[in-house]
């Protein structure tokens, strides 16, 4: 059976895995998700929502008794394993190297069109 406490030590091992790999600083697995965003598939924030939920219905003793622990388990296990997988060095680099992509290629468009003005112009 999940008890509060139990979940508690979960909440706080996603937050501060969420905390090392994306950099987020948050008290609750709720607040770290919702600043992690679309930075995670889908799937993963539905299954971050079931846990937050389970977590939420934990404090009210009739409703912990409602809540599929499976599904929960199952979601805790999920998201961390995906947490686990994420590189935050490669998730820099690869956002620099996009930076700099979309920089070059705006600046091959614009060399592109600043030739056929001046082709068109009769300057060159």
């Amino acid at each position: 059976m999940l008890t509060p406490d139990d979940l508690d030590r979960k909440e706080q091992a996603l937050c501060q895995l969420a905390q090392e790999k994306f950099g987020v600083s948050a008290q609750s697995a709720e607040g770290a998700m919702r600043k992690i965003g679309r930075r995670v598939p889908k799937r993963l924030q539905e299954q971050a929502r079931v846990f937050t939920d389970a977590l939420a219905r934990a404090q009210h003793p009739k409703l912990r008794m409602m809540t599929d622990q499976g599904a929960v388990e199952a979601a805790y296990r999920d998201v961390m394993a995906h947490l686990k997988k994420i590189d935050p060095k490669d998730r820099r680099n690869g956002l620099i190297l996009s930076t700099a992509a979309m920089v070059v290629f705006n600046l091959i468009a614009v060399a592109t069109l600043l030739v056929i003005v001046l082709v068109q112009r009769g300057f060159l």
